[in-house]
């Protein structure tokens, strides 16, 4: 029996999977609402155990309980409460123990007592990686020797009958203008376009920003509809969603005047990437080369934050003292751009700034066509894929250059557990 449990607190999702694997069952843990969304749908599991302590859990399981087949288990690590959740079929309260998910089973009518014996005493969870089986279109290097680029802790705390769907807050970010943030943000979620990719820009001026020339996109809508919906932030959020005729991806708009960008709180902030990252895989976030309040407020939500800088000495001086407004335990990364002395000399970069080379973008001396915007979005994608395939090989373990057949993240997951059970 497939089950499904989606929380994003390590110690229950480690005790919740190996519990269910003592029971003798497969579980697949995620670590948000829109991936166990999607994976509630395709993989039609028997039950689905959720953190209730998860925003909008309350929503998510009353959609699950009418919406699917999934019998929905509430779990929660505290004896405050004895009753079941939302209306969920079962509920587990205190320690998360084998015995007590084999009996939320047989409540929520998943299974009898005999399906739920322990089979495997030592709930010791024994973790591998599976993270080049989750991403579409990419695999992970396998080159002889080569060690792999470390991945987040969230990535890697797979047990065996386990695999993870993570999601990533990315803030783009720098010292100074004109260092091509933009740009490798845009290029980024052009290149990740088989996944669910939002891109928010906070960059606030007076008219319209870079991204929405670039894409050309209209004034409306923009993130002043997430504003001014305080009642509903959810239709707020969706309503400031654009998408361009000519990406793969979601766009969120700051206004287009400096006297509605005053209005942006930092609350809005929060509600706009809490919601982002509800609906979406992958959150890039366009980030303005300030230390304003709504920029350190979207860097401490972030997941990872990759510094733009040249070479220029000046820059990579106030790079380093940037890094102190970034929290501990986010990922930083440096991306070199415009870089004339080869990447020998990045990496002595990155060194310097105690961060790992997320990629380099040589300079070149010869622009994008005179073919209009398609064609510099095109010039600009080939000038940053190097960088870009750094990125997503230190980001999320994955290979951008993959000659495997492209497959949805569903299918590989689909391949993956096939792969643990035959």
């Amino acid at each position: 029996m497939l089950c499904l449990v989606l929380t994003n607190d390590q110690n229950l999702e480690i005790a919740s999977t190996a519990g269910i694997k003592a029971c003798g069952h497969e579980a697949i843990a995620v670590s948000s609402i829109m991936a166990a969304t999607a994976l509630a749908e395709e993989l039609n599991p028997r039950a689905l155990f959720v953190d209730v302590e998860l925003p909008a859990a309350r929503d998510f399981i009353k959609w699950a309980q009418s919406e699917t087949g999934c019998r929905v288990v509430a779990v929660q690590q505290t004896e405050s409460q004895e009753h079941t959740f939302f209306g969920a079929a079962a509920n587990i309260c205190g320690p998360i123990t084998a015995d007590k998910i084999g009996a939320a089973l047989v409540q929520a009518g998943c299974a009898d007592d005999a399906q739920t014996s322990i089979i495997d005493g030592d709930l010791e969870a024994k973790f591998w990686d599976i993270t080049g089986s989750l991403a579409p279109g990419f695999s992970q290097s396998d080159e002889p020797g080569e060690p792999k680029e470390p991945l987040t802790e969230r990535q890697t705390r797979n047990s065996d009958a386990v695999s993870v769907v993570s999601q990533e807050v990315i803030a783009v970010w720098g010292a100074k203008g004109g260092e091509g943030r933009t740009t490798l943000a845009l290029c980024l979620a052009e290149r990740l376009h088989e996944f669910d990719v939002l891109l928010i820009d906070l960059n606030f001026t007076e008219g319209p920003g870079d991204i929405a020339t670039i894409l050309d996109l209209p004034v409306l809508p923009h993130i002043g509809r997430l504003v001014d919906n305080v009642t509903d932030r959810r239709q707020g959020f969706i309503d400031s969603l654009i998408k361009p005729r000519r990406a793969d991806f979601a766009v969120v708009q700051p206004p287009p005047t400096i006297d509605q960008a005053e209005s942006i709180s930092i609350d809005d902030v929060v509600d706009l990437i809490d919601q982002a990252r509800r609906m979406f895989q992958i959150v890039i976030i366009d980030l303005p080369n300030d230390l304003s309040p709504i920029t350190l407020e979207a860097l401490d939500l972030s997941t990872a934050v990759l510094f733009v800088s040249s070479e220029s000495i000046g820059g990579l001086a106030r790079v380093e003292a940037r890094k102190s407004f970034v929290r501990s335990d986010t990922t930083k990364a440096l991306t070199i751009n415009r870089l004339k002395n080869g990447v020998r000399r990045a990496r002595e970069y990155a060194h310097w700034l105690e961060m790992p080379l997320a990629g380099t973008v040589t300079e070149c001396d010869k622009g994008p066509s005179e073919g209009g915007k398609d064609d510099f979005i095109k010039y600009w994608c080939e000038m940053t894929y190097p960088a870009v395939s750094d990125i997503l090989k230190l980001l999320f373990g994955l290979d951008l250059v993959s000659h495997q057949p492209r497959r949805t993240i569903v299918k590989r997951i689909r391949g993956a557990i096939a792969g643990m059970t035959g």
